[in-house]
């Protein structure tokens, strides 16, 4: 996929970070909560453990789908420049951890993209 076929808008400098988590890892996670018998003692957050910054994430992209047309917009009022969670709890109790991380999943995603493409 060619660069001008598809443009991204990112709010903000790019370098504030989000916890990607594949979504096979989420079902996994929420199929565990549902068969859990020891009681709540939630919340279970369901993530991967590891901050990316949305440039890295970009830069990632590229190396799998072309260069994005990158649109640099203003950041909206009270977004979060942080965003990784502690997902221990998660792992105790569900015995639940990620399996695909960020690399893994990106390729995933490329080639299912490229056979629905």
């Amino acid at each position: 996929m060619r660069s001008s076929q598809f443009k991204i808008v990112l709010e903000g400098t790019g370098k504030q970070t989000r916890d990607f988590v594949y979504v096979s890892d989420v079902v996994e996670a929420l199929v565990r909560c549902m068969n859990f018998n020891a009681g709540f003692h939630g919340p279970y957050l369901i993530a991967s453990g590891q901050e990316t910054s949305l440039n890295d994430l970009l830069s990632k992209l590229e190396g799998r789908f072309g260069g994005p047309n990158v649109d640099y917009q203003p950041a909206k009022r009270g977004d979060i420049p942080r965003m990784s969670y502690d997902i221990s709890l998660a792992k105790k109790e569900l015995r639940w951890e990620p399996k695909i991380m960020l690399e893994e999943g990106l390729k995933r995603t490329a080639e299912w993209w490229r056979e629905v493409s």
